[in-house]
């Protein structure tokens, strides 16, 4: 489904995939992003098709895997030096907090971390179960969209 969202008197036209998935995908232009909704019934409440609405706070988790030609080149490993075990910033921004350690099993939809962008915490979720492998962030780490933030043993 198409919907105009607007945020601070600026829309954005967001599709996105199905409401009762876990996690949802949600295209901004052009970008697929996993989206966690905190309370689902106001989502489902809130939005109607063609309707502009605020939606609630949501966390934003890994974006689907970026090509190898807009990987961002830092020292930070990126979505093209690992594969799928690794989790990704979704955005750029700063770390404000760090919730696992290498060795913690944690299982999907677990917070792992909070990057701030825009004075907005975003919170990241595991994007699957499993064991921490390492974690390659800091607390007031500035991270660029797509550096690996965390990786997963297998």
């Amino acid at each position: 489904m198409k919907l105009i969202v607007k945020v601070e008197n600026q829309s954005f036209e967001v599709e996105v995939g199905d409401i009762h998935a876990r996690p949802i995908i949600a295209t901004i232009a052009g970008e697929a992003f996993e989206v966690w909704p905190e309370d689902v019934q106001l989502v489902r409440s809130t939005v109607q098709v063609g309707q502009v609405a605020s939606l609630p706070t949501v966390a934003a988790s890994v974006p689907r895997p970026a090509t190898a030609h807009s990987a961002p080149k830092s020292s930070t490993p990126t979505a093209s030096t690992v594969g799928a075990k690794s989790v990704l910033a979704p955005l750029p921004g700063v770390i404000v907090a760090v919730n696992a350690k290498p060795g913690d099993a944690v299982e999907s939809g677990q917070e792992l971390c909070i990057i701030e962008a825009m004075k907005m915490k975003n919170v990241i979720r595991a994007n699957r179960s499993g064991t921490i492998e390492a974690v390659h962030i800091t607390v007031n780490q500035h991270v660029k969209h797509h550096d690996v933030l965390l990786e997963f043993t297998d």
